[in-house]
């Protein structure tokens, strides 16, 4: 990639959105080439090459090639040592394999953006930069499900939500990466520009319309999931995922939603003929059977695993569900389990049935 676009000279005095954006070892080309596309549709007016109302430039501590994730290098344009100003800088990564080469002109760089009062966005695994950098400390941050555990477990103390596309708390965006980059630029782009400059880019990307943050991550691996059409229900089962093994109150997670008891209930009746708290349980004691079938591990540690109090409360629900024992159902042969999956289906609805029998959202 170049720079050979950009024109600072005669465009400065009309820009009204600046971007840096910085790389990642292992960053994600396709979160890159979303984010800063829709920069360029969006700058000039149609037919020209004009940066009329954005400008940008790829910065790092030097002009060393930065590997993506799909191999493609990319050559920073500038140097943090310019020292020019951006009204925002865009953090972008990708494997979390990568970080161990994070330097730390990054972060000193991150944080000297923030004493500057920039928006500091965080794509993919970019969040990740922004809390090394202490950014997140006091701030929720948006992470793809995939990399949950992985930032769980580096930051145990800061909060963070694998539910939405992205996420906004204080002069931090952070987003689940992806195709969600284009989304966020066109957040960004209203915000600076307005929206009649973001609609430019939203027109040449082919977009039908930009996700907002009550936009959901999609989960393909269990077919149940997709048939649920409720987004409050589809998000509150994303928030079960994270709180599966340390699980929160009904009311709490109706919080988390932005919604009441009674409206977070209401709408798992209407959609799945069940109460939340039903449902709830129904999840944690799907993934306990999961292992129970397909691990060896012992009862006890899976019951640990999700939430359950002991080993006997585990027993006790995983038979109101199954009508067995979790030491039943691990006798079983596979003709014998193959029999008790398909009774499972018949005595409980699509949904909960097919959760049930281990199709879950991460293990179909």
């Amino acid at each position: 990639m170049s720079n050979s676009c950009i024109d600072e000279g005669s465009v400065k005095s009309k820009i009204k959105l600046s971007v840096a954006f910085v790389l990642l070892p292992e960053f994600t080309l396709s979160a890159l080439a979303g984010f800063i596309d829709t920069l360029r549709l969006s700058a000039s007016d149609l037919f020209s090459d004009e940066q009329k109302y954005c400008s940008w430039s790829i910065v790092g501590s030097n002009k060393t090639a930065v590997r993506s994730s799909c191999g493609v290098e990319v050559v920073p344009w500038d140097t943090f040592r310019s020292r020019k100003s951006y009204d925002c800088v865009v953090v972008i990564g990708g494997q979390v394999r990568g970080h161990r080469y994070i330097s730390p002109e990054i972060l000193n760089y991150i944080r000297d953006a923030n004493n500057q009062n920039c928006v500091l966005i965080g794509i993919c695994t970019g969040s990740f930069a922004l809390a090394y950098a202490g950014m997140m400390k006091d701030k929720t941050a948006c992470v793809h499900w995939f990399h949950l555990p992985h930032y769980i477990k580096e930051f145990p103390n800061h909060k963070a939500d694998s539910t939405a596309l992205f996420h906004i708390d204080g002069n931090c965006i952070t987003c689940a990466g992806g195709g969600v980059s284009q989304d966020v630029a066109v957040h960004v782009i209203s915000q600076f520009c307005g929206s009649l400059v973001a609609q430019k880019g939203i027109s040449g990307m082919l977009m039908d319309s930009p996700r907002d943050l009550q936009s959901f991550q999609p989960l393909f691996d269990a077919k149940w999931f997709l048939e649920i059409r409720n987004i409050c229900v589809r998000r509150a089962v994303l928030l079960m995922g994270q709180y599966i093994q340390d699980p929160i109150s009904i009311s709490d997670l109706a919080k988390l939603l932005g919604v009441s008891y009674n409206t977070i209930n209401r709408c798992f009746g209407k959609e799945l003929g069940v109460t939340c708290s039903y449902f709830y349980r129904a999840y944690r004691i799907a993934h306990g059977f999961w292992e129970v079938v397909h691990t060896n591990k012992n009862i006890t540690n899976i019951s640990i695993d999700f939430g359950f109090s002991d080993t006997s409360h585990f027993i006790k629900v995983f038979h109101q569900y199954y009508n067995k024992t979790p030491s039943n159902v691990r006798n079983f042969g596979h003709a014998d389990l193959n029999s008790f999956l398909s009774q499972i289906s018949e005595n409980h609805s699509p949904v909960i049935g097919s959760m049930l029998k281990g199709e879950l959202l991460t293990r179909a």
